[in-house]
């Protein structure tokens, strides 16, 4: 029986004879989980900040910063109920702690997470037959090289965010409501996150607990890394796949992730991309001032 995320893909044309896999647990995962984290106020200095900003909301060539507007309808294959009811959960109440809407089953799905074994057949053939739910294409229908390159890599997590330049009221532009700013600072324009999907390599999983894996999914459902991004040395469950070998893994969503979240989701996103980064680092080191005076 197909899953829903292989008739979703049946539905582009993409021929599923090498793609289609069972529905399973997730063997290699190690169920280690709590339910509650406690927060630690740990203060980061202001380059700190500005460089975790730069790197985490790094926006595609020529766009702003992308973040949904809309509420989150999350859809879940390939992992077993256990397993997926998890995820879900922790996709949720992150989510709902940044003000994201989630909902109820049964919604139209607009934020697919699956696992396979085969994750790079998989990606290889999204970008061949579906590139709009991939990324933004160009006039021609075609994505950017580099994201192409991004996402045939070899990975144990990939995730692919179409998104939308939409007024700064969020009305889709067309022939008569073009929008047209002589502003520096607001270009009379935002961007809209329109779905996301979000692949597991089952067969990398091996050293990663289902806390982890959980909230790295969380993280990247409600953000928009760079994929290509080495995260290595950063304070943020985005470094839990990092490049050097010898980093401590971060166990679980770190405060600079929940803190960059709130900021991200506070900042008026009717911005150039300069100045929404510039907002953002000010709105968590103004957090953190805040905190400090209450302790």
């Amino acid at each position: 029986m197909k899953t829903r995320f292989a008739r979703f893909l049946a539905a582009g044309g993409i021929a599923l004879a090498s793609l289609c896999y069972e529905t399973r647990s997730v063997a290699q995962v190690a169920p280690e989980a709590a339910a509650s984290q406690s927060i630690t106020v740990n203060g980061q200095s202001a380059p700190v900040v500005r460089n975790y900003v730069k790197k985490i909301a790094k926006p595609v060539q020529g766009r702003q910063i992308s973040r949904w507007n809309e509420p989150i309808c999350i859809g879940i294959d390939g992992i077993s109920e256990k397993y997926a009811s998890f995820i879900n959960d922790r996709v949720s109440v992150l989510a709902r702690s940044i003000k994201l809407p989630v909902r109820r089953p049964g919604c139209h799905v607009n934020l697919y997470i699956t696992l396979t074994d085969q994750a790079d057949a998989l990606a290889k053939a999204l970008v061949e037959a579906r590139p709009k739910i991939v990324g933004n294409v160009n006039h021609n229908g075609l994505l950017q090289p580099s994201i192409v390159t991004a996402l045939e890599a070899p990975r144990t997590v990939r995730w692919m965010t179409a998104s939308e330049t939409v007024s700064g009221a969020g009305v889709p532009f067309g022939a008569t409501n073009m929008v047209y700013s002589d502003s520096l600072i607001s270009p009379g324009t935002r961007e809209d996150v329109l779905s996301k999907t979000i692949i597991i390599d089952e067969t990398k999983l091996s050293d990663v607990t289902l806390l982890q894996l959980a909230d790295y999914i969380a993280y990247v459902s409600v953000t928009t890394p760079d994929l290509s991004t080495d995260f290595s040395g950063l304070d943020s469950i985005m470094a839990l796949f990092a490049s050097n070998p010898d980093e401590p893994r971060p166990t679980s969503l770190t405060d600079a992730d929940r803190r960059f979240l709130k900021a991200l989701y506070k900042t008026i996103p009717d911005r150039t991309a300069y100045m929404e980064q510039s907002a953002i680092a000010k709105q968590i080191l103004k957090g953190e001032r805040s905190d400090r005076t209450d302790q």
